[in-house]
């Protein structure tokens, strides 16, 4: 997919894209409140949704199988960790939103997000894109939104343009892989 790369590029590739998710279903559990033990908290388990991506979180798998107990003392270490970062964060404090697309910039190095294809839209172009045309009952596509961050800004525009946050969040899609 990402053309020639070594095993090791993939591998890393896989565990920082692996521990990400731990994150975002950490966060995603801590801003709603929920609490449990740091393995349920970064997998997703307390979600009343299913947003856990399988083949992120392969590492559930392997911690509730008996055979790999050196594997659950890491998996032990990694989800308190993660937990315990995430519970610094003040989820009800308004500032930046688009914490993930942060935490990806910082784990995965600018040369591996162009070598595998991924590039994000400045906010300042978004903003500029926007003060151009009115978005008040139209339907916003973004065929790769990433994190969001063209439909955040697309929402924030039609709420200020005086639409209804329920019709302005439904007139909202976006895709990714």
């Amino acid at each position: 997919l990402y053309g020639e790369a070594s095993e090791e590029f993939y591998m890393n590739l896989f565990a920082k894209h692996t521990l990400m998710h731990m994150i975002v279903l950490a966060s995603l559990t801590r801003a709603l409140g929920k609490a449990g033990s740091p393995v349920d908290v970064c997998s997703g388990t307390l979600l009343d949704m299913n947003v856990a991506l399988p083949y992120l979180n392969w590492w559930k798998a392997v911690y509730i199988s008996p055979e790999y107990e050196d594997i659950r003392q890491v998996l032990d270490f990694v989800t308190e960790e993660v937990v315990l970062r995430v519970n610094l964060v003040d989820w009800a404090q308004d500032g930046v939103e688009d914490v993930f697309r942060m935490l990806y910039e910082l784990l995965i190095d600018p040369d591996t997000r162009r070598r595998i294809g991924e590039y994000y839209t400045p906010l300042w172009l978004v903003e500029y894109i926007f003060s151009e045309i009115n978005l008040k009952g139209k339907v916003i596509l973004d065929p790769f939104c990433g994190s969001g961050t063209f439909l955040v800004e697309a929402f924030h525009k039609k709420i200020s343009e005086g639409e209804d946050p329920d019709s302005a969040y439904s007139s909202l899609v976006g895709f990714d892989i």
